[in-house]
């Protein structure tokens, strides 16, 4: 018997497609997953892609809840913290019966 995949029974980490390409079709969050391939704080981010810190910690937060963005910490001696936020080598999206390399939804024009 095949089962139909609604919000209800998917997997909690699993990204249902279309929220992905929506995700995907900002372009605040290309320039953050084309900056992140090594681990940089919302301030490296934030000058890097010349967004707003503000918009860069909402994209952040976003991205990691997609598990598109993995988030280092630590705590300094001080007690401050300090996080880095790096992009996953490689995102793939599952559809139908087929899987798609969106790598090149992020990677720069030539």
């Amino acid at each position: 018997m095949d089962t139909i995949n609604t919000p209800e029974n998917q997997q909690k980490d699993e990204i249902i497609p279309e929220h992905l390409l929506k995700i995907l079709s900002d372009e605040s969050v290309k320039h953050i997953l084309r900056s992140a391939i090594y681990p940089k704080s919302a301030y490296q981010l934030s000058k890097d892609c010349d967004v707003s810190l503000t918009t860069i910690y909402r994209q952040v937060k976003r991205l990691s809840d997609k598990k598109l963005l993995l988030v280092s910490g630590s705590i300094d001696k001080s007690g401050k913290k300090h996080f880095t936020f790096k992009s996953k080598n490689n995102v793939y999206c599952k559809c139908a019966c087929s899987t798609i390399d969106i790598s090149s939804f992020i990677e720069p024009k030539k």
